[in-house]
C-alpha cells in the first residue's frame, strides 16, 4: 500500500521546512507509517519537514527523514480513535460519574496546549477527580473499636468521654480499647463457630 498524492496537502512553509497534512479514510496508522508508504512523493518532500497524519484508527505528527528516494517517518507523538482509548460506561458502576469526570478533565488538559491558568486549573481539577475515585474505590476501613465505642461504650460504662479522649492519642496502652477488642473478637469467634 502506498500514499495516494490526493490526500496529501502543505499546511504551511517555516524556515526552509514543509509542514504537510496527509488524511487516509481507509489505511490504518500501521500501514501509514510503513516503511516505503510515502515513497513515490520523495520528490516533493525534504528531511526535516513534519507531517501529521489522520489515519482510521488515530493520528500523529511525525518528523520526515529521507535517504535517496526512501522516506522514513519518525513518529513523535501519536493519539488513538476515541473508541479505542475510552473504557465503556458501564450503568452498574456506582463510580461511572467520577470516571467520567477523570476523562473530561483529561481531555481538557490535552485540549488547552500552553501553560495557561486554564491548562493548570484543568490539570489541578484532574487530579482532584483522580483522588476522588481513588477515595471511592478504596473507601478506609472503619475501626471497629471506635464504632463500638461511639454505639455503646458509653452506656456500658466501659469508658467514660474524657478517658476515651486520652485512649485515641494512645491506643496501644488504652485498657478500655483493649477490653472491647477482645469482646468484639469473641463476637466474630461466636459468629465463626455457627
Amino acid at each position: 500500500m502506498s500514499a495516494d498524492i490526493r490526500d496529501l496537502t502543505v499546511m504551511f512553509y517555516m524556515q526552509g521546512s514543509t509542514c504537510w497534512h496527509y488524511r487516509t479514510a481507509t489505511g490504518t496508522f500501521s500501514d501509514v507509517c510503513a516503511d516505503g508508504y510515502f515513497d513515490k512523493m520523495s520528490d516533493m518532500m525534504s528531511s526535516g519537514d513534519f507531517i501529521l497524519l489522520s489515519a482510521s484508527d488515530g493520528a500523529a505528527q511525525a518528523h520526515v527523514r529521507k535517504s535517496g528516494g526512501a522516506v522514513r517517518l519518525s513518529v513523535m507523538c501519536r493519539t488513538v480513535a476515541e473508541e479505542q482509548t475510552l473504557p465503556k460506561p458501564d450503568a452498574s458502576d456506582p463510580h461511572q460519574a467520577l470516571k467520567d469526570a477523570v476523562i473530561a478533565a483529561a481531555g481538557e488538559v490535552r485540549i488547552t496546549h500552553p501553560l495557561t491558568d486554564e491548562r493548570f486549573q484543568a490539570i489541578i481539577k484532574m487530579f482532584y477527580a483522580i483522588d476522588a475515585l481513588t477515595a471511592a474505590q478504596n473507601p478506609p476501613k472503619p475501626d471497629l473499636v471506635e464504632v463500638f465505642y461511639e454505639v455503646a461504650g458509653y452506656n456500658l460504662s466501659v469508658c467514660r468521654p474524657e478517658t476515651w479522649k486520652l485512649c485515641r492519642s494512645k491506643p496501644d496502652e488504652c485498657a478500655c480499647r483493649h477490653y472491647i477488642t477482645e469482646g468484639l473478637a469473641a463476637v466474630d469467634a461466636a459468629r465463626g463457630a455457627k
